[in-house]
């Protein structure tokens, strides 16, 4: 709907300025490498914030001998005056068409557009770490060389600081707007005297310059009749509402904190709001040496930032007028508009001009109709703009193939989580700094909490990257591939039928442990190698089963502590060698049971102590010394009890011995002496036979010799 002015006192006083003269007619000129000979013989142009500018110019020149070519990249300047008063249009010329001879002039098409447009010719992958969104935009200028101190940055924000900025099969431009618009920042450019453009990165109302006019006077709404008028004026004034969210809630996921809500404590939007979820938050102040977590989010600012996006694009006017110095990113003063209407933001203008007499013999080229209008989109100047989130954000089809980086080959660069560093093929050259990415997660067959599998890729290693809802920024390893320089562990396809994982020592890749399946056929074998050390935690029962023999080789020493009881049962045969000595203490009973023969051979000496001994044996015992002595020491009572029989026998002679008593017998008899007397006694018969030799019975000292008897008989 057109709005009617509602001061109309003011109004007239404003039309009445604009009928005392009448309204100079806009002049155009084009000037590039110095060359100002071509003339504009009409063009359309469109600029708009965070889009830049595109301006189609006819160009005709006197000098048919002229061409286009020359054009192409070089700096170009588009002016459109009136009365003095000139918006000169500053770029390069992205392309030129030669469009032949009319009336005795060369033709021309140029293409004017900013240095920014340069951008979209730099396709690239790279990655960028640690940076803001406005730093980024500074660094690829700077390696684009564009912009040269002619960038503004008039940022109140504080900017987080985003861990990686990916930059994937893309444009530089679509790469450095994505971020901008994801950030709330617009640019637009600004033509000035002698610099040319300026690039501007803005996120308040602060750059906003005023839209300059003929009189110095804010611009007139009078209608169609406009045109009749001797000022610039705006011919129609169209406002559109659109419906759009009340409220926004950006969700996300944070891995330091599974269980943290980035938008708890806030309110949920209610039923006629449209809520957006959206993977795409940030998260910063990562604590490396405590908590190894994130501290914070921008979940608070993307909301405000998406609504306040919504906000700008609610309440729209688009307007048609001849303001020759109207250009995107000003301040537009309106009269003839309501209250705070009347303070507009210029969003984006669409240009329009013609010069008929360039090709005419028409001095003054008047014709029917205007020589230049335009057409703008306006939002009231309250409302904060932010850029729409337009530039598609890249996505990654499948995984990426990237090589470990860090300070030490063959080591692991890790940290708590256990991420590692990598570097992606298609970013070799490196432009970041250090020359690696920050960290990147894992992937494990399984993680818990402090449990599942734990493989750290190492430096020089080839892994595959993932990423997580195919977002650039969100890599995570899969998994790690041989290639030419890291080859398997096993000769393939020799060794086709292993399976196994094989590590390496940090400082000495020959060194490593192993673990290997063999699924050969009939050969089957799980092999297990342990460079130096290998030990075993059983906290309950350790079953082991053996189907056939069991061999273990020990280089060194084997020591075992049983905590209770020791149990082997053997089924055939039990053989032990004891190079050295052996020990067995046995603190209780020490029971041994041998149910056939037992042969015990000590080739030196055997000593045995006991408190008390007891030999049983069931049937014959026999003790052979096969040379040397055998000598029984009791410290009190020997006693010998034999059911039937014993017989002694000597090879020399037998000497039973109390005292200076003894009884001998040897080869030449037998000899009993007696210390003080030798008793003889029975209790039936007792004879003494001497055969083949002489007797005698006689007492060396010359005592009695008594025989005592009921009958005694000496015969001789």
């Amino acid at each position: 709907m057109s709005r009617q002015p509602t001061n109309p006192q003011h109004l007239m006083g404003a039309l009445e300025r604009a009928r005392r003269s009448p309204l100079p007619e806009a002049t155009f000129s084009f000037r590039v490498l110095s060359d100002d000979r071509w003339q504009v013989l009409r063009f359309e142009g469109r600029e708009a914030l965070s889009e830049g500018f595109e301006y189609t110019i006819e160009l005709a020149t006197a000098d048919a001998a002229m061409g286009p070519e020359e054009f192409i990249d070089c700096a170009a300047e588009l002016t459109i005056e009136r009365d003095g008063h000139s918006r000169t249009v500053s770029g390069v010329v992205r392309a030129a068409s030669d469009l032949g001879v009319a009336h005795g002039h060369r033709l021309a098409r140029a293409v004017l557009v900013p240095e920014l447009w340069c951008l979209s010719e730099r396709f690239d992958s790279r990655v960028f770490v640690d940076r803001t969104a406005v730093e980024l935009a500074r660094e690829v200028l700077r390696l684009a060389e564009l912009y040269v101190d002619r960038l503004e940055v008039q940022v109140t924000r504080s900017l987080p600081t985003h861990e990686y900025l990916v930059q994937y099969r893309e444009s530089d431009l679509d790469f450095v707007k994505r971020w901008l618009e994801r950030e709330g920042i617009t640019f637009f450019v600004r033509h000035e005297s002698g610099r040319g453009e300026v690039l501007v990165l803005s996120d308040h109302a602060e750059p906003w310059e005023e839209t300059p006019t003929l009189d110095g006077h804010p611009a007139l709404l009078v209608g169609p009749e406009g045109a009749t008028h001797a000022a610039e004026t705006f011919r129609s004034w169209q406002w559109e509402r659109r419906a759009t969210i009340t409220s926004a809630l950006v969700v996300d996921h944070d891995w330091t904190r599974p269980d943290y809500d980035p938008n708890a404590g806030r309110a949920r939007p209610g039923r006629r709001v449209r809520r957006e979820c959206a993977s795409g938050l940030r998260f910063g102040g990562y604590d490396q040496g405590g908590s190894h977590a994130y501290s914070q989010d921008d979940a608070a600012s993307q909301s405000a930032l998406r609504m306040e996006g919504a906000r700008s694009r609610s309440r729209v006017a688009t307007a048609t007028g001849n303001l020759t110095g109207l250009g995107a990113g000003q301040r537009l003063a309106v009269e003839g508009l309501d209250g705070d209407e009347r303070a507009m933001l210029v969003v984006a203008v669409t240009h329009s001009g013609h010069a008929p007499e360039v090709l005419t013999e028409r001095a003054d080229g008047r014709e029917d109709g205007e020589r230049y209008a335009n057409t703008a989109v306006c939002i009231p100047g309250a409302q904060r703009f932010r850029p729409e989130r337009v530039t598609p954000w890249p996505r990654v089809s499948g995984v990426e193939l990237a090589r470990v980086e860090g300070p030490d080959p063959h080591a692991p660069s890790t940290e708590c989580h256990g991420r590692v560093k990598v570097r992606f093929r298609w970013d070799e050259r490196g432009e970041s700094p250090s020359r690696e990415s920050c960290f990147v997660p894992v992937v494990q067959a399984w993680a818990g909490a402090r449990y599942g599998f734990t493989f750290v890729p190492r430096a020089g290693m080839e892994v595959a990257v993932d990423f997580v809802g195919g977002d650039p920024d969100r890599p995570i390893v899969v998994g790690a591939l041989y290639n030419g320089e890291n080859r398997h562990a096993e000769e393939l396809p020799r060794h086709r039928s292993r399976s196994g994982i094989r590590t390496a020592s940090l400082e000495d890749v020959t060194r490593y442990n192993e673990l290997v399946f063999d699924d050969e056929t009939h050969r089957e074998e799980v092999f297990l190698r342990a460079q130096r050390n290998l030990r075993e935690q059983v906290l309950s029962d350790h079953i082991a089963t053996v189907g056939h023999d069991r061999t273990e080789r020990i280089g060194h020493d084997h020591g075992e502590t049983i905590g209770r009881d020791h149990r082997i049962h053997v089924g055939r045969d039990d053989d032990q060698v004891v190079e050295g000595m052996r020990d067995a203490v046995v603190h209780q009973h020490d029971t041994l049971t041998v149910h056939g023969n037992r042969v015990e051979t000590v080739i030196g000496r055997e000593s045995i102590s006991a408190e008390s001994r007891s030999v049983t044996v069931g049937h014959v015992e026999a003790q052979a010394v096969a040379s040397g002595c055998q000598t029984v020491d009791v410290a009190v009572d020997h006693r010998m009890k034999v059911g039937q029989h014993i017989t002694i026998e000597a090879g020399t002679s037998i000497k039973l011995k109390v005292g200076s008593t003894f009884l001998l017998i040897d080869h030449n008899g037998i000899t009993l002496r007696g210390e003080n007397r030798v008793t003889a006694m029975t209790h039936e018969f007792a004879a003494l036979d001497i055969h083949h030799a002489d007797a005698e019975l006689r007492d060396a000292h010359g005592a009695t010799v008594k025989l005592h008897g009921g009958f005694v008989r000496l015969n001789s």
